[in-house]
C-alpha cells in the first residue's frame, strides 16, 4: 500500500517545529535563543540555520528523512569540505566542526535524529567517486535524538563559543566553500517591539552583541517590574 506521505517532503516543517521547541527549551533555561535562517548563504555555510544562545553557536542542516541525506552528493562545496577535513593538517578544524556542525532529519519515531555533519555525510556511500574520503559509511553510533540535542545545547554543549565559532566559520566559508566572505549576514525579528520589525546584522559578532543586549534588557525589565504588573 502506498504511503500517503511519501511524496511530500517536510524539511522546512522539521526545521520550524524543532526550532520552536529548542527556543522554548532555551527560554525555560534562562537563555536568549535565536535561530537565524541562512537563506542563500547555506551554500557557503553548509547549513540551513545558525543556532545562537548566550554566545554559543551551532550550524544545522535539515533534511526531511534519512534517505534525503544522499542529495548532499549534488553539492560540490560539501564534497570539498569532506575532502579537506580528511587532511591531517586540518585536525583542529575537524575538532571545531565536530563540536558545532550538524545535520538533522525526521525519524520513524517522530523525533528528529542529529549527527555531526561529517560523521553522517563524509563517506563513500554519499561520495563514492572521491578518492580522498576514506570512511565507508555513516557513524551510526554518534546519532542522537532531537530531544537529546536540545538537552545538550541548552547545557552549553554541542556548540562553540564566539571566538572559536568565528574562526571555524571563516575557515569553512573560505576554504570549504571558496567564498570571499568569512562571516554571515543575519536577520532577526525584534521581540520587544509592539509592532513587527526586523533587525539585520553584518556579522555573527554583531548579532551576538545584540543577543547580549537583549538579555540585559529582559533581565532589567524583570527586576524593575512590580509584582502583579
Amino acid at each position: 500500500m502506498k504511503d500517503e506521505f511519501e511524496d511530500v517532503r517536510m524539511e522546512q516543517s522539521n526545521a520550524d517545529h524543532f526550532n520552536r521547541y529548542l527556543e522554548e527549551r532555551a527560554r525555560t533555561a534562562g537563555l536568549v535563543f535565536v535561530n537565524f535562517s541562512l537563506n542563500g548563504q547555506d551554500r557557503d555555510a553548509g547549513a540551513d540555520y545558525l543556532f545562537a544562545a548566550d554566545s554559543n553557536f551551532s550550524l544545522v542542516e535539515y533534511k526531511d528523512a534519512e534517505d534525503c541525506i544522499a542529495a548532499e552528493v549534488e553539492k560540490r562545496r560539501r564534497r570539498t569540505l569532506c575532502e579537506i577535513l580528511e587532511d591531517e593538517e586540518n585536525s583542529a578544524w575537524k575538532a571545531h566542526h565536530d563540536a558545532c556542525h550538524y545535520i538533522a532529519w525526521r525519524d520513524s519515531d517522530t523525533d528528529l535524529r542529529f549527527n555531526v555533519y561529517r560523521k553522517e555525510v563524509c563517506n563513500k556511500k554519499i561520495f563514492p567517486m572521491s578518492e580522498k574520503i576514506l570512511c565507508k559509511s555513516p557513524d551510526l553510533g554518534l546519532r542522537i535524538t532531537g530531544t537529546a540535542f536540545a538537552d545538550d545545547f541548552v547545557a552549553g554543549k554541542r556548540c562553540l563559543g564566539l571566538v572559536n565559532f568565528q574562526k571555524y566559520l571563516e575557515w569553512l566559508m573560505k576554504e570549504g566553500s571558496g567564498s570571499e566572505a568569512g562571516t554571515l549576514q543575519l536577520a532577526v525579528s525584534n521581540p520587544n517591539r509592539r509592532v513587527f520589525s526586523t533587525k539585520r546584522f553584518k556579522s555573527v559578532a554583531e548579532a551576538n552583541n545584540w543577543i547580549i543586549q537583549e538579555k540585559a534588557l529582559v533581565k532589567a525589565s524583570t527586576v524593575t517590574r512590580k509584582p502583579g504588573v
